[in-house]
């Protein structure tokens, strides 16, 4: 799919650039930790035809601040919330850009990044970033798994953020929406490790992931006819709906409006003027 293979690229083009460059990019934990949670998700960066717009949108929407890392021939964006680094933006060159939507990529937390892409046993993945060290942030690949979605291998040179209590305008949850639930169980399972238990969610089936004490996401049936599967991110709002009509005039769309027969109208996902979707949840 166009999509996924610029995806792909771009953050090839991006690490391998880091690699080449005697920058150094802000850690992932901050303050360093150098405690590690294997299968954890730690890290997020937006891939996105309109740096600029993405950043004036969720500055608009979450408040988030930000800092420019120069990355060779192109700047990198580093999220802030609350002075913390939460997350990274980076640009397609303007001759990808054309026709394509952007997409938030998640990495995942492993002890040993060049073993696992050795040891990768799910039939059909790809990985199409082998291992590389990035300086400041740590050892980085990146594959496809058998059923499109796009994800990060890391092991942060500064340990992994610290486990606390989601707060507003902050990452709360991820989900693989897949388009074949019970193959994906079994990759990530193969994959990770992953512990697995069957929940239900409106009705539907809700697969969470956990290691040991901590769960790390979920892997949901892809409620999108037509697209290919991939991890959607959630930030934690206090007001749903008022995010949702911030997001309106900031430049994005919503692609599902807060309805009650959907966790109690509590969620919604968002479009992003770069075309990346985004979820956002009230949470107790």
């Amino acid at each position: 799919m166009k999509i996924n293979q610029i995806t792909i690229l771009l953050l090839i083009l991006f690490f391998q650039s880091a690699c080449q460059s005697t920058t150094e990019f802000p850690g992932i934990s901050s303050p360093p930790t150098a405690t590690y949670q294997t299968g954890r998700i730690v890290w997020r960066d937006l891939v996105t035809p309109d740096a600029e717009a993405a950043r004036k949108f969720y500055q608009n929407l979450f408040g988030w601040t930000y800092t420019e890392v120069p990355n060779g021939k192109s700047t990198y964006t580093v999220i802030h919330h609350n002075n913390i680094p939460i997350g990274g933006i980076f640009q397609m060159p303007d001759n990808m850009a054309n026709n394509a939507t952007g997409e938030w990529v998640v990495s995942i937390s492993v002890p040993d990044v060049k073993a696992t892409v050795n040891e990768i046993g799910m039939q059909g993945a790809q990985v199409v970033l082998k291992t590389i060290d990035v300086g400041g942030r740590g050892t980085s690949a990146v594959m496809r798994d058998a059923q499109g979605a796009v994800v990060g291998l890391v092991h942060s040179a500064s340990g992994d953020p610290k486990v606390e209590e989601p707060v507003a305008n902050n990452w709360l949850w991820t989900e693989l929406w897949s388009n074949d639930t019970n193959a994906s169980i079994d990759d990530y399972k193969k994959l990770l490790q992953y512990e697995v238990e069957k929940l239900s969610s409106d009705g539907k089936d809700y697969w969470l992931l956990s290691k040991g004490q901590y769960k790390c996401g979920a892997i949901i049936q892809n409620p999108v006819d037509g697209a290919r599967s991939h991890w959607v991110s959630y930030v934690k709002v206090m007001d749903v709906k008022a995010i949702v009509e911030t997001a309106k005039k900031s430049g994005g769309t919503i692609l599902m409006e807060p309805t009650q027969e959907v966790r109690s109208g509590k969620v919604a996902v968002i479009i992003d003027p770069g075309g990346a979707p985004l979820a956002i949840q009230e949470w107790e």
